[in-house]
């Protein structure tokens, strides 16, 4: 054994028993720490230690450091994590102890989900093993609905996952479709992952289906498409008709195809932050409008719920304001 990591207990005595068993390289924690701050640091030096090939010594001080980002909730956090090297033995790299792989031919094979809730369990695994990039469209949920909260949670981790591991994360957000409560979930991965999660918007693919290519280059790749079915009454798409298809080059390429000319189409937008506001307010001044315009229109209708889907608007935010100002 050459590397041993006890990532949230107080490691201190261990690692001198262990020195003593001539194990040269220890990773401890100087303290007790709480779960998310060992389960944080695990990912970091993962990334550094095995993705990025850094060396042992690197990777500690960089998931240390990137530690700080915390250190608001939990003080001191990045102090916590210590390695414990002897100095008799070199520096410790990833390659020096992994074992070959054994190369295996990639067999294609496909995968059709039997309900909603295997299709998002089974989209969210494959975004967890993703190794270089995930490519995907998508409307989004509707923050509002129980289900559809409990799947975008379920998507939101996979990505979180995929994202600390060192994956580049592309999400073409169709807007059409796209509640307004939807845009708080973008800023919440936007700003914990700013360098390598990207939202792109471009009007003319508003009508494109939903997809997602992962790992296109990879011969491992992953290639989803679904035909959505719209839910009027709660104004989210669902998965209807989904397929996986796995380790089917043709399909990667033809999909990634697809996305980068998204990606390099002059009239899409990479949104930031303010962006993300700014576009929060647009839509919602917008759809304040279609509303006030088809009421007009159809004076004699008076529910709430007959206006929301005359006019689709199924705003929560909006509809609150035309009940406020008096419809």
């Amino acid at each position: 054994m050459q590397l041993a990591i006890f990532n949230s207990c107080d490691g201190l005595g261990l690692a001198w028993d262990l020195a003593r068993l001539n194990i040269p390289n220890v990773v401890f924690m100087s303290e007790p720490v709480p779960d998310r701050i060992a389960y944080e640091f695990f990912a970091y030096f993962l990334q550094g230690f095995i993705t990025q090939e850094q060396s042992l010594y690197m990777a500690v001080r960089s998931a240390r450091e990137r530690l700080g980002e915390v250190e608001a909730d939990f003080p001191g956090a990045s102090w916590l994590p210590t390695l414990q090297h002897n100095p008799a033995e070199p520096v410790l790299i990833w390659k020096a102890i992994c074992q070959p792989e054994t190369t295996q031919e990639s067999i294609p094979s496909e995968y059709i989900p039997i309900d909603q809730k295997d299709f998002y369990c089974y989209y969210a695994q494959q975004m967890r093993n993703a190794k270089n990039g995930i490519y995907f469209t998508s409307d989004g949920f509707n923050m509002d609905n129980p289900s559809s909260a409990e799947y975008s949670d379920l998507m939101t981790e996979a990505q979180s996952t995929a994202l600390r591991s060192g994956v580049r994360v592309y999400r073409f957000q169709i807007l059409k479709t796209m509640h307004l409560n939807w845009i708080s979930e973008l800023k919440r991965l936007k700003r914990r992952f700013p360098d390598t999660y990207f939202v792109l918007v471009n009007p003319r693919y508003e009508h494109i289906e939903n997809f997602a290519v992962i790992d296109p280059e990879l011969p491992e790749s992953v290639v989803e498409t679904m035909f959505a079915d719209v839910n009027v009454d709660n104004q989210y798409s669902r998965a209807d008709v989904a397929t996986f298809r796995h380790c089917n080059q043709a399909a990667a390429e033809k999909f990634y195809r697809r996305f980068k000319a998204i990606i390099e189409d002059r009239n899409t937008q990479m949104l930031t932050l303010p962006s993300l506001d700014s576009l929060y307010e647009s839509l919602f001044e917008e759809r304040c409008s279609k509303l006030t315009e088809w009421v007009k229109a159809h004076p004699d209708v008076q529910k709430v719920e007959e206006l929301a889907i005359g006019a689709e608007v199924f705003d929560r935010e909006v509809l609150n304001w035309f009940q406020f100002k008096g419809g």
